[in-house]
């Protein structure tokens, strides 16, 4: 959550622990616990709203390097066998196509990535009679095509993704703007009629009401450099 949204949290927390802990005092006024309940209610719709929204890409990073780190190593196996191929059988187009090692595949774009590997997949499949003796085996060749369908659909999930937490921040705004609503024109106002009875309460819930800036620092200032005496 960025900065001012967590210190208008912080805030709307302050508020509804001062208010719970005083319902005695604004029992007398039953729309009071009405408002109060409404804000309450929207407070946990925003830490829920948070968490549904941070979670939307966690693990999904770390699942997808997995995946295309697995992906990677089986297509350079299989560069090098196609590789050992050619070079058996005085094949340049096989030696060419085998000529990548893991480290050039590691660096690829994914677009890149995918391309080049279906390529390795389709040149293995045309000489899967010359590769079994490589230790290369049909099994081996589909293994790795699905593991390309498998990576290529987690990089459509995590597109998606940000989809979601795009559209999860956009619905935590608008329930701080509905908290923020029922404080400025419903809490305060109700408020108002303790100014006088109960000041002491009062000033509680005008201190509770600050939003303090917790994302920043306050640093010392710097000493003043004292004047240079004149010389004389």
């Amino acid at each position: 959550m960025r900065d001012p949204l967590e210190n208008r949290l912080t805030m709307f927390r302050a508020v509804e622990t001062l208010l719970d802990n005083n319902t005695a005092k604004t029992a007398g006024i039953t729309v009071f616990a009405t408002r109060l309940a409404e804000f309450k209610d929207l407070i946990t719709q925003i830490v829920d709203k948070e968490e549904n929204r941070t979670n939307a890409t966690k693990g999904m990073t770390a699942d997808k390097q997995a995946k295309r780190d697995d992906m990677v190593e089986d297509a350079a196996v299989l560069a090098a066998k196609l590789k050992a191929l050619g070079s058996d059988t005085n094949d340049d187009r096989l030696k060419q196509i085998g000529d990548i090692k893991r480290t050039d595949l590691a660096k690829m774009r994914d677009t890149q990535l995918l391309a080049t590997i279906q390529g390795l997949v389709n040149t293995a499949d045309s000489a899967a009679a010359g590769l079994a003796g490589y230790g290369v085996t049909a099994a081996m060749i589909a293994g790795l095509s699905t593991k390309m369908t498998t990576y290529n659909t987690a990089l459509g999930s995590k597109e998606g993704s940000f989809s979601v937490k795009g559209a999860a921040l956009t619905a935590l705004n608008n329930l701080f703007d509905s908290a923020n609503d029922i404080l400025v024109n419903k809490l305060d106002n109700l408020m108002e009629g303790f100014k006088k009875d109960d000041n002491e309460f009062y000033n509680q819930y005008k201190i509770a009401r600050e939003i303090h800036d917790i994302g920043v620092r306050h640093e010392k200032p710097e000493e003043p450099t004292p004047p240079t005496p004149p010389v004389v």
